[in-house]
Formats: structure tokens, sequence, C-alpha cells
């Protein structure tokens, strides 16, 4: 098999979830699969060292001058030169026009419920596009991956027709992201961000989805109820944000409650997540959730959302909140971190959960899909021409 794989923004330095979940996969890919021929097509970044390609997966830099660019004109030219047997785009979007068939991973469909103006004008932008761009994606391509089973249930809800193409790949779960034991390396990192001793910890952003006004506000009703509170680290979160909040509400002299540090970097995370006595989740809505079981890799419980795919990704190893409901939240938070039976069990729990994710199950199904769809085509093929030849 020759195939491409969509690779746009896996060497751009500050990577999130799909840029991470794109390198582990290929990662695990190039471990299980020595055979079949890779074009892994990208642009040129920051952090060209993050994977090193074995001999049978290419590198292919496409430039161009902005994103749509890239990915309408520039990829579609590139993918052209290479007799590819497919196309696997990675990150929701795709070209409008392949040469080849095309594979699609669909990560979620909630940037059709986001408002029009409800995040930042990149984000604001991005949705837009996607907006225009996926249904006629879904609609050309032969296979579509989506990250939960809930996931998969929405899409197929606003795109009936794609039901039997549509299959759960889950996210996994790198091995970096287990209990850290060396003390040596778990100062290093709490000095280096500058982290208190214990704390709770939310790695979310300001975006609306990941509803940081609410866990902001249950956050300061710990702080108010509590005798000696938790401070609260919060890295993608503005001190501007936390500031403005604090004199709405009179509260300015509860700033030193809050850490800023800068933006945490991917060998660093699993020791600030096993750092943290508790990790907060309370999104609104996820595809997936990964940083739930990287959470519980590192033997820190979670509180997150009993909505959307939370419940499915955490089963019963996380405490479920309503993200709408500022009270649970903040109950959840008190309960977690007065009680250290409750606490232990949890971390246990979430340990043994984290045991059903890995990158290599991920890369194992999505090889089996590949090999499924090429000897589906052969075979194809070799029935139309007996057809072409006997005239049967």
């Amino acid at each position: 098999m020759r195939i491409g794989i969509e690779a746009r923004r896996i060497f751009r330095a500050k990577k999130h979830g799909l840029e991470i979940a794109l390198l582990e996969t290929l990662k695990a890919l190039q471990e299980l699969d020595t055979e079949n021929e890779y074009f892994v097509f990208a642009k040129k970044g920051e952090d060209m060292n993050c994977i090193v390609f074995q001999t049978n997966f290419n590198l292919v830099l496409v430039s161009a001058f902005t994103e749509l660019d890239w990915e309408q004109f520039a990829l579609p030219r590139a993918v052209a030169n290479y007799q590819l047997d497919l196309l696997h785009c990675t990150s929701n979007t795709a070209p409008t026009s392949l040469s080849v068939p095309l594979f699609l991973t669909l990560h979620d469909i909630i940037f059709f419920d986001a408002g029009l103006f409800e995040g930042t004008w990149y984000q604001n932008i991005g949705n837009a596009y996607r907006r225009q761009v996926v249904p006629s994606a879904v609609n050309r391509s032969t296979k579509i991956f989506t990250v939960s089973a809930t996931e998969r249930k929405r899409i197929i809800n606003r795109y009936p027709a794609c039901e039997s193409k549509i299959e759960v790949l889950y996210n996994g779960l790198n091995p970096i992201f287990k209990e850290e034991n060396e003390q040596i390396r778990r100062q290093r990192v709490k000095n280096h961000y500058q982290l208190p001793s214990d704390f709770v910890f939310f790695i979310g952003n300001e975006h609306p989805r990941k509803n940081a006004g609410n866990m902001l506000q249950a956050y300061l009703c710990y702080v108010k109820n509590s005798g000696s509170p938790l401070p609260l680290v919060c890295p993608n979160i503005s001190q501007e944000t936390v500031k403005s909040i604090l004199q709405k509400s009179g509260d300015e002299q509860l700033l030193d409650h809050f850490y800023f540090p800068s933006y945490i970097s991917f060998a660093d995370l699993p020791v600030v997540y096993g750092l943290a006595t508790v990790f907060l989740f309370p999104s609104l809505e996820e595809g997936f959730g990964l940083p739930i079981i990287e959470s519980m890799a590192c033997g820190t419980p979670v509180i997150t959302s009993d909505c959307s795919c939370m419940p499915e990704i955490a089963a019963d190893a996380a405490m479920m909140v309503n993200p709408h409901h500022v009270e649970e939240i903040f109950t959840a938070i008190q309960q977690l971190t007065a009680d250290r039976v409750l606490l232990q069990r949890y971390k246990e729990k979430g340990l043994q959960r984290a045991l059903a994710f890995s990158w290599a199950k991920t890369a194992q199904q999505l090889l089996e899909a590949y090999q499924e769809f090429t000897q589906n085509s052969r075979q194809s093929a070799d029935i139309n021409l007996t057809k072409d030849t006997y005239g049967t």
C-alpha cells in the first residue's frame, strides 16, 4: 500500500490535542508496520525533531501562504505526485477536491454548536472554515473515524448517510503518562513552573466549552468555604481574566490562590499531573477528553462532567458533576480535597481505567482499516477486469 497521511501542524512547537493524537498515532504505526509505504504531508515548523521517521515513512514538506491555501491547493497538488492508494486527513477537514480516496478523522463536530463569536478570532475563523468544509468531506470520504461512541452518534444524527462508513477509533495514552516517583525530577519540574506543593489543576483554556467561568466560580466558593484551600494552577487562563472576575465579586485579595505558569511542555505534563492533588475537567463538550485518562494514568483523581463523552471515557473512575452547576463542581472539589480515603479510591480506579487506552491499539485498528480498504479495492478491480475480459 501507498498511504498518504495529512499532518499539517505536527511540527508546531506548542502542540494541542489534535497534533498530539496524530504524533502518537504515527509513532505507534511506525512500530507496527514496516512494510507499507507512507507519505506524511506536513508544514515545516519549530519542532522538526519530535519524530524520527523510519525508512518506509516519507516526510513530504508542503509550503503555502495560508492554512486554507495549504489544505485546498498545495496539499492536493503534492498528493497527485505520489500515486497513493488513499489519503488520510487527520484533523477534521480535507481538500474539496482530491485525486485519491479520502479517509477522514473527524474528532468531533462541536464547531457546529459554537456561537459565531464565542472564542478568539482565530477560533471563530477556524469554526467558520470547518462549517464550510466538513459537510463535503463527510460525503466524499470512503472511511470516517471519530474518537468516541458519543461523537459517532452525534455525527450520524447530522449526517445519517455516513453511518455505514464511520468507525470509533479511541485515542490512546502515551507511556510517559505514569506515576513519577523520582523526587529529583518532580522537584525540578515544580521549581521550573514555580508550582505550590499541593494544588488543584485545570488545564483548559478560555474557550466557552471548556467551562472556565463556572470552574473559577466553583473554585472561589471552595476557597471561601475551606479553612486551608489548595491553590489553583491554571496555565491556560490569563491573570487578567481572573483579576476581572475577582474585581466584579470584590474578591481581589484572593488572587494569591491562583498560579499562572507558562505553557507546560508535553515532556513535563505527566509530572505536573502527578504533583496535583485533584485534576479539574468540567468541560461542556468534548470529542474524547484526552486529559482525563492522562491524569488518571499519573495517579491524580479527576473531577469531570456527566455529559458529552466524559462518562464514556472516564467510566466510574472519575467524580462526575453537572458542569452547568457551580455548586456541584464546588462540592466535588471540597469532598475530594478533604477526604483522603475518597481521594485514594478515585486514584486507584483511575489508574485501572487508564490501562484500557493505548496508541498501539489505535494504530492496529487504523492499519486494519487501511488493509481492508485496499483488499476490497483490489477485489473490485479484479471483478471489473473479469467483466471487461469476458463481457459479463
